[in-house]
């Protein structure tokens, strides 16, 4: 081997080795121009901790070792079928304007959407009418499963028996503003059956969670440095040289409690999809990762008081699981400003600041 091939050899191992495992966060070529250490204050603190994510016990048949694996909130729809459930859905909101759809033959299949035409509206009408009603139940089946279907997350069967059962019952007018806003409606039947798998997600979780085939493991490692499009280094105690700076106006504020603690060591402003997150029924990625001078770990939310709704509710849940899991040195807050949000491990902002800085 050459001079040049051996030094090639070490540059793209050199590479190899800086840019894998947890501990490298990379981004686009952009984001790669800013490169941001972890404070030096900071790096035996932040490389000593290793933050809990649920696990799910490995299944490897008669060679199972009791090895645990990151869950994933798709592992969690094992036994889900459509089969006996809620074939109600509400349509009011439905478009009745029709598109049709063209799906690329070579690369990308891109939906290319363009209105139809009265005159083509007509056409689809007569050719309605012209058939028996058991026909015009399968011809709109069949369109509305070529949508749905693109997503792949079920078997076909399914979703063509669950779709049957929603259409049945409807007249031919119903069917032909079904036709005429396909995508409208199987968009409207789609959020349906994700609905239903999230609250089978959710019953399965708290199920094998209690029955000990999840557990929460400390595996975790905070990446050595984050690479943000756009960042801040003007905010006291954060972890990095710069955080991500796309807080608004109330995240702002709930970081300004944080940062004025003096029982605070530093704080990190998670990236959302990239950086960690409370792994379960669904991928959830709180605003702020908080360390204190007594080793608390804190993962806290910030909630503008508009957002006090399910998807807040189902976030809180699985954080104070999150928090039971975890053990005593960990803890999950949902911070609004003003609103009550009656559940645990909700606060008000002035709450929070009377909390956090006892921990």
């Amino acid at each position: 081997m050459t001079d040049m091939e051996n030094q090639a050899e070490q540059q793209t191992q050199k590479y190899t080795e800086e840019t894998s495992g947890e501990n490298f966060m990379g981004g686009t070529e952009a984001q790669m121009q800013h490169r941001f250490k972890i404070r030096t204050e900071n790096i035996e603190s932040a490389q000593a901790l290793r933050l809990p994510k649920f696990c799910i016990k490995a299944d490897f048949g008669l060679f199972d070792d009791g090895a645990f694996n990151y869950l994933e909130p798709e592992n969690l729809l094992e036994g889900f079928r459509l089969t006996g459930q809620d074939a109600n859905v509400n349509f009011k909101l439905a478009s009745g304007e029709m598109y049709s759809v063209d799906i690329a033959q070579s690369g990308e299949a891109v939906p290319q959407y363009r209105m139809v035409t009265d005159r083509d509206k007509k056409k689809l009408r007569e050719y309605l009418d012209s058939l028996p009603q058991e026909r015009q139940i399968a011809t709109c089946i069949d369109a509305i499963c070529a949508v749905i279907n693109r997503k792949n997350a079920y078997r076909s069967t399914d979703i063509r028996d669950y779709v049957k059962r929603v259409i049945d019952g409807l007249h031919s007018d119903d069917l032909l503003a079904m036709l005429t806003a396909k995508e409208t409606y199987a968009k409207k039947i789609q959020e349906k059956i994700d609905k239903l798998a999230a609250v089978y997600k959710q019953k399965r979780f708290m199920q094998l969670l209690d029955e000990g085939e999840i557990e929460c493991c400390e595996r975790y490692e905070v990446p050595d440095f984050i690479t943000p499009l756009d960042f801040t280094d003007a905010l006291p105690k954060s972890l990095y040289e710069a955080e991500k700076n796309d807080m608004n106006e109330y995240e702002h504020k709930v970081l300004d409690v944080i940062i004025g603690q003096s029982n605070i060591v530093w704080w990190h402003r998670i990236i959302e999809r990239q950086g960690f997150c409370i792994n379960g029924f669904i991928n959830h990625y709180p605003d702020f990762l908080v360390l204190t001078k007594n080793g608390k770990v804190l993962l806290i939310e910030a909630k503008g008081d508009h957002l006090a709704n399910d998807d807040s509710e189902n976030k809180l849940i699985l954080g104070r699981k999150w928090q039971e899991a975890a053990g005593r040195d960990y803890r999950y807050m949902m911070v609004f400003e003003k609103k009550e949000f009656q559940h645990d491990g909700a606060y008000t902002l002035d709450e929070f600041a009377e909390v956090i800085k006892k921990l």
